[in-house]
């Protein structure tokens, strides 16, 4: 018995849908059943929230359909299949493209009256270049998190350094800073911790 799972690599994005396909060739006379794994897990159909769905082609090819799928949606998928005589798998790995993870703690390197210079670290790109950072502030004053202006401008995906200006003078302020991708623009790093800028 033989079983092919196709393809075998694949690259998806956030929110795409995907079909592996696993076929097997056996001996007519024998029961094949099928079962699908992530990562060595059997995957449990009804508790994805709808995203996983099992197509069974002819007795033997069966279809794994994701449906938007989601980051934690990827890895390495196996098809099962198993007679009485024997079982055999396949593999097929699947990448998934999305926004950047959180950027790492944010750190106030040095501030002034308008100008506060921040640090951080890169988070996870998933599989898509980082193209850009904002710096976010907020203070007593503002509604929630702004986007603040900064030097240089725009503060590109190599880059792990930028000082945000025009800030106001004798303000408490809390910064953190979002990563961009051609994807998206991911969660925020956690904030820093308040600082004020001088008077």
């Amino acid at each position: 018995m033989r079983v092919e799972l196709s393809p075998s690599k694949v690259e998806v994005t956030v929110g795409e849908s995907v079909v592996l396909s696993c076929k097997v060739s056996h001996d007519p006379s024998l029961e094949v059943a099928f079962q699908w794994l992530l990562n060595q897990q059997p995957l449990n159909f009804q508790q994805e929230g709808g995203h996983f769905e099992y197509i069974q082609r002819q007795s033997s090819t069966v279809d794994l359909m994701i449906r938007s799928i989601l980051l934690q949606h990827a890895g390495k998928y196996s098809c099962r299949a198993q007679t009485s005589a024997d079982t055999v798998f396949a593999e097929a790995e699947v990448l998934v493209r999305g926004p950047p993870g959180p950027p790492g703690v944010v750190i106030v390197e040095e501030i002034t009256d308008t100008t506060a210079t921040l640090s951080w670290s890169g988070g996870v790109d998933n599989h898509s270049p980082i193209s850009s950072y904002s710096l976010q502030a907020r203070s007593p004053f503002s509604l929630g998190w702004q986007t603040l202006r900064t030097d240089p401008e725009p503060v590109t995906g190599d880059m792990e350094s930028a000082m945000a200006v025009d800030l106001n003078p004798w303000v408490d302020y809390e910064f953190r800073v979002v990563a961009s991708n051609a994807i998206g623009t991911g969660d925020p790093s956690a904030p820093s911790r308040g600082v004020r800028t001088k008077e």
